[in-house]
């Protein structure tokens, strides 16, 4: 709303003022804009720590189900070799006792002459 003023230096005041009022609105404005900026800036830097941290876990659980299958793999083969084990001792022993039933009924020195 324009004010008439009559003084001139009254006037130049009010204008002085005014400028001022819009240079201290101006320079508030730009701090605001830079700590806008600086706020953004390390949010995205946030971001990018937990978008690390989130591989990072990622990682760590793909490291996890690999070690776990390769246990479950290893306890299998475990298994496989124990049973493959005691079937060629059943085997064995199987054999054995094909060997094994020969009977003495008496013992005779001059059974071979």
């Amino acid at each position: 709303m324009p004010v008439a003023v009559a003084d001139p230096e009254e006037a130049a005041a009010l204008v002085a003022a005014e400028q001022a009022a819009w240079d201290q609105a101006a320079e508030e404005e730009a701090e605001a804009l830079q700590a806008a900026e600086a706020m953004l800036q390390q949010m995205q830097q946030q971001q990018v720590v937990v978008v690390a941290q989130q591989a990072a876990a990622a990682g760590q659980q793909a490291v996890a189900a690999a070690g776990q299958h390769a246990a479950a793999a290893g306890q299998q083969a475990v298994a496989a070799a124990g049973q493959q084990a005691a079937a060629a001792g059943q085997q064995v022993a199987a054999a054995g006792q094909q060997v094994a039933p020969v009977q003495v009924d008496e013992f005779r020195p001059d059974a071979g002459r």
